[in-house]
């Protein structure tokens, strides 16, 4: 959500990702994570992680504004 419709959405580094002067809307989008976790061994852990991320209205109307699936893994080792 954005606190004022006349601010964008920022990046990590603090950098602008989208301007708010196309749009007048606040929600920006929802996400939903599912994560599955095996512990293979003692010392190895393997993780997964899906997002699907809904785009909101003001992801639409400012701009190319789409849903969005993310897909992770990684594996952890432990000494």
């Amino acid at each position: 959500m954005r606190a004022s419709v006349r601010d964008g959405v920022y990046g990590n580094a603090v950098n602008l990702v989208r301007s708010g002067q196309d749009s007048r809307a606040r929600y920006i989008g929802s996400a939903a994570t599912v994560e599955a976790e095996w512990e293979a061994s003692r010392h190895v852990t393997l993780t997964a992680d899906y997002t699907h991320f809904l785009a909101g209205s003001f992801l639409r109307q400012s701009g190319p504004g789409h849903d969005v699936d993310f897909i992770a893994t990684w594996v952890t080792y432990k000494f």
